[in-house]
């Protein structure tokens, strides 16, 4: 590796509380799908499996909780709570905890977890050799350092929408939960995550950041995440084009449909980085 990530290392792990979580999720009124095939096959099946139930009358606060959170702060939490680290509004997230293990404990669920574990240790034994090369070209192209990480964990998660990840950077450690999508794609996936994790320094012009009811929609309710988005979506537009030599028009109309700004956006970080303009 070179001296940006210089003894870093990359492993998969499985999670039983990623998994609890977007089982309750599943069950509990989340039905986002960002694949146009539909839902990936294991979350259909778990569906199928448990919602002859009703669990939201039996687990009201939770459902609750899951409908006023965003998954990413649902994740936050547990990953937080994993670390023993302090959590703001102690008194809700107390409620989430505890709703979560009885539901953990109940007999369905803990009988869909042993088959949903084979799934992860089998994804856990994937060659990671790939995206640790991407790392590494990723991180020598952008020209920022990764020194104070330590090590990036990956946990798949086959129970989300298709193309939909997360990360956090707790301490020294990168945690990225992968949808489905990472099975196909996996290096896109990953590599989109990580990117929302390095310290980047790029800006755009603020009169971009309009926030509509699509992007609320799709989980950027707000300027700074908008803002983040843009940055991060044009990088990868800006490595794929410039490292994996593709159509530099192709990745911009495929994210217009979402993101209207993207070309701009795409030029003004080519400048910042000094490359060619499109």
């Amino acid at each position: 590796m070179n001296n940006h990530t210089h003894n870093l290392k990359i492993e998969y792990k499985i999670s039983k509380e990623v998994f609890v979580l977007f089982a309750a999720l599943n069950l509990m009124g989340y039905d986002d799908e960002n694949n146009n095939r539909g839902m990936y096959w294991a979350r259909k099946k778990l569906r199928n499996i448990l919602l002859k139930n009703n669990w939201n009358k039996k687990y009201p606060q939770l459902q609750n909780i899951l409908k006023k959170y965003h998954p990413y702060w649902l994740l936050n939490a547990i990953f937080l709570k994993l670390l023993g680290k302090n959590i703001n509004k102690k008194s809700v997230w107390n409620t989430y905890f505890s709703n979560l293990e009885n539901f953990s404990k109940e007999p369905l669920i803990k009988k869909t977890w042993l088959l949903f574990k084979n799934l992860q240790i089998k994804e856990s034994k994937k060659p990671i050799s790939v995206f640790k090369k991407e790392v590494n070209g990723l991180v020598k192209f952008l020209r920022v350092s990764i020194k104070d990480s330590k090590k990036i964990v990956i946990i798949f998660n086959s129970l989300d929408a298709y193309w939909r990840g997360y990360s956090f950077k707790i301490d020294k450690t990168i945690y990225i939960v992968a949808g489905p999508g990472a099975d196909k794609n996996r290096v896109e996936l990953l590599r989109h995550e990580l990117l929302h994790c390095l310290d980047l320094k790029f800006h755009i012009d603020k009169n971009i950041l309009k926030i509509n009811k699509k992007l609320i929609s799709m989980g950027y309710s707000s300027k700074k995440i908008i803002n983040c988005e843009y940055i991060v979506r044009a990088l990868n537009i800006i490595y794929e084009s410039q490292m994996l030599n593709k159509n530099i028009s192709k990745l911009i109309q495929k994210e217009r449909q979402n993101f209207p700004k993207i070309k701009e956006v795409v030029g003004d970080i080519q400048r910042q980085l000094k490359i060619g303009n499109l």
